[in-house]
């Protein structure tokens, strides 16, 4: 029992960890609010908000850059896996360490390319 509290009490750190810092949208263009549903890292939200702007998936794939990152890049670098998942990034190839206990900004201003 004391090393299921252990495991519990461990995995909410480590949760509360990752997501330290704030993500604010820096204006309300259509970029920007796509960047921020990546932010969500909900499939449907970002599936929801690529069709209320009138954009296509794949245009969103290839051309979109959030915070002058490709999307696909801005999703894996904050660990947004399920929003990297929904457009198709292959993170399996791509080999990093990240530093979960260091936060260097605890307010990150996102935005969309113009």
């Amino acid at each position: 029992m004391k090393l299921f509290n252990l495991v519990c009490a461990t995995s909410l750190l480590i949760t509360g960890s990752v997501s330290a810092a704030d993500f604010v949208a820096a204006d309300n263009s259509r970029a920007t609010q796509v960047c921020m549903s990546v932010v969500k890292n909900n499939k449907i939200h970002l599936h929801n908000t690529i069709k209320e702007n009138h954009l296509r998936t794949r245009v969103v794939e290839e051309k979109l850059h959030c915070n002058d990152m490709p999307i696909g890049k801005f999703a894996t670098t904050y660990g947004f896996n399920k929003a990297a998942d929904f457009l198709g990034i292959d993170r399996s190839v791509e080999t990093s360490i990240k530093d979960i206990a260091k936060v260097d900004q605890k307010t990150i201003f996102v935005s969309g390319s113009k």
